[in-house]
């Protein structure tokens, strides 16, 4: 004789088999709970230290493959950096960085290259002319620097210290998975310039800026960066959401700088939501070199989660 299933145990089975696939199909597209996404984290990793007396930084990056390419996918940003050893609320404070961006204004869905320099008050935004009319207010001495815009992504490009108009960055060139792409960070008189050669293209964007003092402490490095600090969605633990892993490699530091040791830093938030995350760094113990850095963005076995 068979067994007698009540028709209100059957249907309660038949509910949880449709509304338990409804929730995880959908949740994470929304992204609207910690359940399913990551908290937000920007400086994602990191190889830095601080040096004196340096007067040139350069390594090689070959791009690596894109992340997931949604219309909401994240801004990311790869690079070489100096910026003044110095509080990020000082005046003074900026960062100078040729950035290896992946979508940037959530509108090129591709690899571009864009060298920037950056402020502490890049918070600020251009359209708040209320709250403090003189931000983005250029004189036309200090336009007449600048780079004219080449698409509608970006503004009048002013390469000098100012009353802050926004964005700083040079001409923006694109770039693909594979290529090799040369950074240099380099002072010259009071200024410093940093320049991104595309070599399989020879395609070539630099800026100058000297709102980097020539006797600053700088704090160096390379970094990953989610430019937007956005949410990121977790997803199923196969690293899809970030670029595949990163390696700049050819890295020479010129100056009296001695000995340089760069010391790995992983965002706390973005390694919970990401657990495999490493920044491996090896360091040559010659001065003034290291022989690469490398960013681990993906899982190596489904099975070693």
């Amino acid at each position: 004789m068979k067994n007698h299933i009540p028709p209100i145990l059957i249907l309660l089975g038949l509910l949880s088999l449709s509304i338990i696939p409804a929730i995880s199909a959908s949740k994470p597209q929304e992204c609207d709970s910690t359940l399913y996404c990551c908290p937000k984290f920007q400086y994602t990793l990191i190889a830095s230290t601080e040096v004196t007396r340096l007067t040139n930084l350069e390594a090689d990056l070959i791009v690596p493959a894109a992340p997931e390419n949604g219309k909401d996918s994240p801004i990311w940003g790869i690079f070489p950096f100096i910026e003044p050893a110095i509080e990020k609320n000082n005046p003074r404070y900026g960062i100078l960085q040729p950035v290896l961006e992946w979508n940037y204004q959530h509108q090129t869905h591709q690899w571009t290259i864009t060298p920037w320099y950056e402020d502490g008050n890049y918070a600020k935004l251009c359209g708040n002319q209320n709250q403090d009319p003189s931000y983005c207010t250029c004189t036309d001495k200090q336009k007449s620097l600048g780079n004219p815009a080449t698409t509608k992504l970006y503004r009048i490009d002013v390469p000098q210290c100012h009353k802050m108009c926004e964005p700083k960055h040079g001409q923006r060139i694109t770039a693909n998975p594979g290529d090799t792409i040369h950074f240099t960070i380099t002072k010259t008189g009071n200024a410093w310039i940093t320049t991104a050669l595309n070599r399989k293209t020879n395609q070539r964007t630099s800026f100058q800026t000297t709102c980097i003092q020539h006797n600053d402490k700088l704090k160096i490095g390379f970094a990953l960066e989610n430019s937007v600090s956005a949410l990121i969605k977790k997803n199923d633990f196969i690293g899809s959401t970030l670029p595949k892993d990163i390696t700049f490699t050819n890295i020479k530091f010129t100056g009296d700088t001695g000995i340089i040791q760069l010391k790995p830093t992983i965002e706390p938030a973005a390694k919970a939501c990401f657990p495999w995350l490493e920044a491996q760094i090896t360091n040559s113990w010659v001065v003034g070199n290291t022989n690469s850095v490398t960013f681990i963005t993906q899982p190596k076995k489904q099975q070693e989660l």
